[in-house]
């Protein structure tokens, strides 16, 4: 059985490079907000998230401080992929920037 992925992200495009990119190796979820992907986690299996930070609502930054206040997804890993390159923004998330993002 394949690994759960989540990924979390507004745009619908990169829903489908995500589906593209990891579905031979990986069952890929995908949500446009945190509200969902909270909803995913308690009634999925998934084992990794993938995460933007620009999402309408409640962000990708605040919704990566909450998933490990949640005891039983305080060692869940997640991963922040975003097309914002600030150093303000690495420093708050520790992010890696999305290398699909177009500039």
């Amino acid at each position: 059985m394949k690994k759960t992925i989540l990924a979390v992200d507004y745009s619908t495009i990169m829903h489908q490079i995500f589906k593209q990119a990891l579905s031979q190796e990986y069952r890929v979820l995908v949500v446009d907000n945190a509200i969902d992907a909270l909803s995913m986690i308690y009634h999925e299996q998934v084992k990794v998230i993938l995460l933007d930070i620009l999402m309408p609502g409640i962000d990708g930054l605040e919704l990566c401080r909450t998933i490990p206040s949640i005891p039983q997804f305080q060692n869940l890993p997640t991963m922040m992929l975003t097309a914002t390159d600030s150093y303000f923004d690495k420093v708050q998330g520790h992010l890696i920037s999305n290398p699909l993002a177009s500039e």
